[in-house]
């Protein structure tokens, strides 16, 4: 099996060991024109993945962000080097906790709301959020009336903090994981 090179406009092809035997051919000379042949080709679409790449980041928002499972899961894991995580924790707990709540009932979803609370709302929480304090006492105070009277928590329990966080994260700590090496892999 001979290796054949198609001259550019000749229908021809040659056998190199024939040219190689007759002094016309060198196999740095394929080397060279493998590499040329190479970059004639690579360097455009390098060209084009980069513009690809920066037309898909410019078009990148924080809600397209944690509508995809891999994005969202990176940007998770850049809010645990941040030690900010809890932001997302929260975030995603709550979101659980509304998409559920018709079917839970009065019973079940007071359950969810006190570990809710007691994991981020209650002052020395294990994964305690950065709220505001009138924003925590408002939820406490909401949660213990609609406690006492026995009725469900209300569905927008949450929605000020979780307005607040999400608000921190789009503004604070999104722009920095798109600068980031977890974001960057993300885009490959």
């Amino acid at each position: 099996v001979g290796l054949f090179i198609v001259l550019g406009t000749g229908l021809g092809a040659l056998d190199p060991l024939h040219l190689r035997r007759d002094r016309v051919f060198d196999w740095l000379y394929l080397v060279n024109v493998g590499c040329l042949a190479y970059h004639t080709v690579q360097c455009p679409l390098a060209v084009l993945r980069t513009y690809e790449r920066s037309n898909i980041d410019t078009e990148v928002t924080f809600e397209s962000v944690l509508e995809n499972h891999d994005t969202r899961a990176a940007f998770t894991r850049y809010l645990a080097t941040e030690f900010s995580v809890e932001n997302m924790y929260f975030y995603e707990d709550v979101e659980r906790y509304k998409n559920k709540y018709r079917i839970l009932g009065p019973d079940r979803s007071m359950i969810r709301v006190e570990e809710i609370i007691s994991k981020y709302i209650e002052e020395g929480a294990i994964l305690e959020i950065n709220i505001s304090e009138s924003t925590r006492r408002e939820i406490l105070r909401r949660f213990r009336a609609a406690r006492a009277v026995n009725d469900s928590p209300p569905l927008d329990l949450f929605d000020s903090a979780q307005d607040n966080l999400f608000q921190l994260m789009k503004s604070d700590s999104f722009p920095r994981f798109r600068r980031s090496e977890l974001y960057r892999a993300t885009q490959v």
